[in-house]
């Protein structure tokens, strides 16, 4: 993953501070963020995590993680739809859910700014999710964005909120508004 403060020497594995950040299954913490091109995925075992240590005085603050993540990928944007992805044996967990942006269709007047990415590593499959209801025209982007993203487990659908935006769930696509919940 990118640093916010490059020290190549050093062996470990650091994040951006712009990441998210979820424990899968019973024992990983999965941390992600999402950068240009792709997502960038860690996974490490919580129990070999320590304690952070923080630098400072630094031109940007650094935080170090002094273990290795158990797994370390790369996924690319992607364009609606399930495409084949990395499998990993990861026995408890089913799902692990993203966001991101999607990999733009140039047919689309109003492409869609944000995505779910759902990843089910022991099946080895990603489907992505285009917000079709999130684009710059219904949506001040630099104002308001989906922060977090859940599935129902009594509906199967996505629920979700974010900054400045009310709580959501989707329609049985992934892709659109169903109902609303004012903040």
């Amino acid at each position: 993953m990118r640093s916010c403060s490059p020290e190549p020497e050093h062996p470990f594995s650091r994040s951006a501070f712009c990441v998210y950040a979820e424990v899968v299954g019973e024992r990983l913490l999965a941390l992600w963020s999402f950068e240009v091109a792709a997502f960038q995925l860690q996974l490490y075992d919580v129990e070999e995590l320590r304690p952070l240590e923080l630098v400072l005085p630094a031109p940007r603050h650094s935080v170090r993680a002094a273990v290795r993540p158990k797994m370390e990928l790369s996924i690319p944007r992607l364009a609606r739809g399930a495409h084949p992805a990395p499998v990993a044996p990861l026995d408890a967990v089913d799902e692990i859910l993203m966001l991101g942006e999607p990999l733009p269709d140039l047919g689309d007047a109003h492409p869609p700014r944000s995505a779910i990415y759902a990843w089910e590593p022991r099946r080895g499959s990603i489907t992505v999710y285009p917000q079709v209801w999130f684009t710059a025209e219904t949506m001040d982007l630099g104002y308001q964005w989906i922060t977090r993203i859940a599935r129902d487990p009594a509906t199967g659908r996505f629920v979700g909120g974010g900054f400045r935006i009310d709580d959501f769930e989707l329609d049985e696509t992934g892709t659109q508004i169903a109902r609303r919940w004012p903040a």
